[in-house]
């Protein structure tokens, strides 16, 4: 068993989406460095006074470079107090650590964000450190757990941290393979009805081909643009699909909309406005405006505060439509109505599916405001 955690933990990838540097980590860097200089200097116990205090200051310098290099960060930090306290150990020099907590920070760092092979080979280095620096192998029973519940603490929150991140976003990734499977359904039972549309009218252009030849020539050029909207609705299909189970459902249109929005269901109700050109619209786009306005209307009843009243406008131009669902509830504050997040997820995949753009969040009055905009093409 242990053998298998150490090579799951040696195959471990780099974490995903480290950020970029930012102030926040020069700050933490100044904050690390004014400590040290107020430790090493206030402290009457330290040994080798401006070597230790030399080292306490280079350490944090790091700190801005070590989410991008964590092994070399730690290597250097964890080296310079290891060299330090080896060479006060073979002396005889007692001294404390200066300022620990850069090297809990780097700890931290390296688990969180390093590859599986630089976290066993970091945590070997700083594991050497901590003991020589320390000098934890003089301690009783006592002090020896309680520095190693110290030093486990930092691995624990960085491994922690990078165990939810991970597990966000394999949720994220869920929520756009199961709207990309309700896309092809939905697609998949319009491609049938078009089909058997094409076969009904072929069979019935046969039967009067002889005696009506005028009417064939209507009834081909009928087939030839249900056949194309079909090739249309195929090609979204292998854009999207991938094995399911799943029963297909009937598809819904922007019309469902106004049903939604007239349902008494005792929620916040809904008032719904269509208007601009919305006959033509594919199956694929009228689907993917039920499913925001679905998704943004149930949203809203769960987050808005205060709320009296929800509002969806869909308006259809000659080239797109625009999808608007707002609410009257008190301002959104930042983050408040993201809830899991991964409905709008669902929602920015379909409408990214469909070749349109879809933003969430706080409109010019602080109210909460989804906008989709989606081409007529259908992507």
């Amino acid at each position: 068993m242990f053998t298998g955690a150490l090579q799951r933990l040696w195959e471990l990838p780099l974490a995903l989406d480290p950020p970029e540097q930012s102030w926040r980590d020069w700050l933490l860097m100044l904050a690390l460095v004014a400590a040290s200089l107020l430790e090493g200097f206030l402290r009457s116990d330290v040994g080798w006074r401006p070597v230790a205090v030399g080292v306490a200051i280079v350490a944090p310098l790091v700190i801005p470079w070590a989410r991008a290099y964590p092994l070399p960060a730690t290597v250097i930090a964890f080296g310079g107090y290891g060299v330090l306290h080896l060479e006060m150990l073979v002396t005889n020099v007692e001294s404390p650590l200066v300022n620990p907590f850069t090297l809990l920070v780097l700890t931290h760092v390296l688990t969180r964000w390093a590859p599986g092979r630089q976290i066993a080979l970091g945590l070997g280095v700083a594991a050497v450190c901590w003991m020589i620096a320390w000098n934890i192998p003089s301690d009783n029973f006592t002090g020896m757990i309680l520095k190693g519940v110290v030093i486990c603490l930092p691995v624990s929150s960085g491994a922690a941290m990078r165990h939810l991140a991970e597990l966000r976003y394999a949720r994220a990734r869920e929520s756009r393979f199961k709207e990309r499977h309700q896309i092809a359904r939905e697609l998949h039972d319009t491609l049938a009805h078009r089909m058997t549309a094409i076969a009904i009218q072929a069979q019935a252009g046969r039967a009067v081909a002889k005696s009506n030849p005028d009417t064939v020539l209507e009834t081909l050029a009928t087939i030839e643009e249900t056949a194309s909207r079909s090739l249309q609705d195929m090609r979204q299909i292998i854009g999207v699909l991938r094995d399911s189970d799943a029963p297909i459902e009937s598809r819904h249109t922007v019309s469902d909309i106004e049903r939604v929005a007239n349902a008494n269901t005792g929620e916040i109700p809904v008032s719904a406005r269509l208007e601009g050109e919305l006959d033509d619209l594919g199956a694929s786009v009228e689907a993917g405006l039920f499913r925001v306005a679905q998704e943004s209307i149930t949203n809203a009843r769960k987050y808005a505060r205060r709320a009296s009243r929800i509002t969806v406008n869909v308006n259809g131009t000659a080239e797109v439509v625009r999808l608007i669902v707002t609410d009257d509830g008190d301002p959104a504050r930042p983050g408040a109505r993201l809830g899991s997040g991964y409905g709008i997820v669902g929602m920015t995949e379909r409408v990214s599916l469909l070749g349109g753009q879809l933003s969430a969040g706080p409109g010019p009055d602080g109210r909460w405001v989804v906008d989709a905009l989606i081409p007529k093409a259908g992507g």
